[in-house]
């Protein structure tokens, strides 16, 4: 179990990306819904972090669901969480510790999430203009997030 795995509010992430991945027919959490659900909290600091680099967390839900495959409304728990979604919450956990963070939060996801390169949570990301560098930056070098 990943450090992340342990967070209060990172569970509570992986449980709405559950929630993301049951509503459009999807029975595995991969990366992607992991972005929806960091983005789901229009007052949250991932959002905050987003517009502050002017990026719209609309726009990447609208662009994450174009390129979704989507199936029938599954009516039970998805737990399962995929190769690309276990490995961005491991670089989320090492960029928190890194940084000596308690616990790791949805800003420290968004870090993670936009490192695992080969994610489709990580090129829409980088489509919408983030990088790497910025995203890092604004988490780290701030104390606003």
């Amino acid at each position: 179990m990943t450090m992340a795995a342990e967070s209060k509010e990172v569970r509570g992430l992986i449980t709405r990306a559950a929630e993301e991945a049951a509503a459009i027919g999807n029975d595995y959490i991969g990366a992607v819904h992991l972005l929806l659900a960091v983005i789901a909290d229009p007052t949250g600091p991932a959002v905050r972090l987003l517009e502050s680099l002017d990026v719209q967390p609309a726009m990447l839900r609208e662009r994450s669901m174009a390129q979704i495959r989507r199936g029938e409304r599954i009516h039970r728990d998805v737990t399962d969480l995929t190769s690309r979604a276990r490995a961005s919450l491991k670089h989320a956990d090492a960029e928190a510790e890194r940084h000596e963070v308690q616990s790791t939060r949805g800003v420290d996801l968004l870090v993670g999430l936009i490192a695992q390169e080969d994610s489709l949570a990580s090129r829409v990301m980088r489509e919408a203009g983030l990088t790497y560098d910025a995203l890092h930056h604004a988490v780290y070098r701030s104390a606003k997030f």
